[in-house]
């Protein structure tokens, strides 16, 4: 079975799911596709590095991780914050008061994101939007927006980490999904290779990963002993047939 995974920026993907993407859980075919891969931001140029050096590193980067994980990547090339206007200081990209519909993006990222996903036949994995990281809320909302109507897809939606490890469990009272068709996502422990197996996987972005990050991940994997997805009945039924 196809399986489709979106991701905001590099590295998001094997930060929430590297220890279930090393361990071939969801199976040997499997795409990730970076929506915002324009990029200015390092760990040590914070929103002011040289935009095309920095984007070819950070393409590099995920290249490197596809390989030893597995999976196909490609990129949207859309501008992460600092490269789109609008965004100034770290604290503009978590802001809660932001609405990724009024984004000066929004309309170009749905349309062409849409374009994709409406023509996957299999499961397609979304971020949560835990933290309140513009990018990642634009992502997760354009497909809470439209998967119901895709009746070829099983929906599925991943932790946002390291944003997931400083929410609190309540939170996801406010930002799991409800619509009709697909009611009953569930919170379900993938099965993961040891976690300095991702620890490894993760290192490869060396413009990105801090050692707060390293610690977050950590702490976050030995209190829920690995990572999660949520999924539904439908879901559970397709990854077991993997």
């Amino acid at each position: 079975m196809k399986v489709l995974i979106l991701s905001p920026h590099c590295d998001d993907v094997p930060l929430s799911l590297g220890g279930a993407l090393l361990n071939h859980y969801f199976g040997n075919d499997v795409s990730v596709t970076v929506v915002f891969s324009v990029s200015k931001y390092t760990k040590n140029q914070k929103g002011n590095a040289e935009c095309k050096l920095t984007t070819k590193i950070r393409k590099t980067e995920e290249k490197k991780a596809a390989k030893i994980a597995g999976y196909h990547v490609s990129f949207m090339d859309f501008e992460e914050p600092f490269v789109r206007p609008g965004f100034n200081k770290l604290e503009d990209i978590c802001d809660r008061n932001r609405i990724p519909q009024m984004d000066l993006v929004w309309s170009k990222v749905k349309s062409s994101l849409l374009s994709i996903i409406e023509n996957q036949i299999g499961i397609i994995l979304a971020p949560l939007g835990f933290g309140d990281h513009i990018d990642h809320k634009i992502v997760s909302m354009i497909f809470r927006e439209n998967y119901i109507s895709l009746s070829r897809c099983i929906p599925m939606f991943y932790e946002d980490l390291p944003y997931a490890s400083n929410c609190k469990k309540e939170f996801l009272d406010e930002i799991l999904p409800q619509e009709s068709r697909h009611n009953n996502f569930k919170r379900v422990l993938t099965q993961c290779v040891p976690l300095n197996e991702k620890l490894n996987l993760i290192k490869n972005y060396k413009s990105q990963i801090t050692d707060e990050y390293v610690i977050a991940i950590k702490d976050h994997w030995n209190e829920n002993k690995g990572e999660f997805i949520w999924t539904t009945n439908e879901g559970e039924l397709a990854l077991n047939e993997i």
